[in-house]
């Protein structure tokens, strides 16, 4: 019997065995949930939602979707991941049901240009960082503190930051699990344990080994929008110019190991890219786009 999970997600029942093999292999529930939607998009694009009407699918018809998806101002690199979603799972079809999707497979997906995105001042980051202005038991600012410094310091993201269990905190790294990148034991510095253990101090709510390590006033797990707008709440009472997001802090960790170690394959573990990828996102410059 088809379950209500199968009849909405389209290509089922073989959509949802193959989400079910990316979670076997260890893919996070983010990642899951990104590649569901993305099916959801190509099912719209092709108008099709039947499995086998994809051994028809080529690249004209993969180009006339990319094409249909810019004029709707979709992004060069949404464009892109979604049609990556489709091949991965034609792949799938082909090897595992019996169902061939060499149309898909033999098309040449469109090129992703990603130009060098900007990193404010050392100075203006550093008082990002440093910012003083916390009255005595603002456990929501010191929360802030630490999930910036575990940006800053080790490489995450915030959808990584917010993701993090008390249990993925150790002495002196973290355990990255949850993660749309690959997940990965990263160090973290002073600064970021003792950010950690003020916050660990005030916050009002107990903290559970297997629950989130970052909680909200409700006592729940932060979300990814709140840590955006409490960062760009600071940036603005501060007066910084040129701070996107919490993503700078990212890309300006991934710009100063590669400045510092001039190795790929550092900046790579350190922020779950694959090595050949960072020869892309980083230059010597200075800009990044992560």
């Amino acid at each position: 019997m088809t379950s209500v999970a199968e009849t909405r997600l389209p290509f089922g029942p073989a959509s949802n065995r193959w989400l079910s093999s990316l979670r076997t292999d260890g893919k996070s529930p983010l990642t899951i949930d990104c590649y569901s939607r993305d099916l959801r998009d190509v099912a719209a694009a092709l108008q099709v939602r039947d499995t086998r009407q994809l051994a028809k699918v080529d690249q004209t018809a993969l180009d006339k979707m990319a094409h249909d998806w810019t004029c709707a101002g979709v992004s060069p690199a949404t464009r892109y991941r979604r049609l990556c979603a489709l091949r991965s799972f034609a792949r799938f079809l082909t090897a595992s049901v019996g169902i061939s999707c060499g149309g898909i497979l033999a098309a040449q997906l469109p090129s992703v240009e990603r130009l060098p995105r900007p990193i404010p001042s050392d100075g203006q980051m550093d008082d990002l960082l440093s910012w003083c202005s916390i009255a005595e038991g603002d456990w929501e600012s010191l929360r802030d503190d630490a999930i910036n410094l575990l940006m800053n310091d080790a490489g995450l993201s915030a959808a990584e930051a917010v993701a993090l269990d008390l249990g993925d905190i150790g002495k002196s790294a973290v355990n990255v699990r949850s993660t749309t990148f690959t997940p990965r034991t990263v160090a973290i510095t002073d600064r970021v344990k003792s950010a950690l253990e003020q916050y660990r101090s005030t916050v009002l709510y107990p903290l559970a080994l297997n629950g989130p390590l970052f909680v909200n006033r409700s006592g729940t797990r932060i979300s990814v929008r709140t840590v955006q707008v409490r960062f760009r709440d600071r940036v603005r009472l501060l007066g910084i110019v040129g701070v996107i997001g919490p993503s700078s802090l990212r890309c300006r960790c991934g710009t100063k190991l590669a400045a510092q170690s001039g190795s790929s394959d550092i900046v790579a573990s350190v922020l779950g890219l694959h090595p050949l990828s960072t020869h892309r996102l980083f230059n010597r410059s200075g800009g990044t786009e992560i």
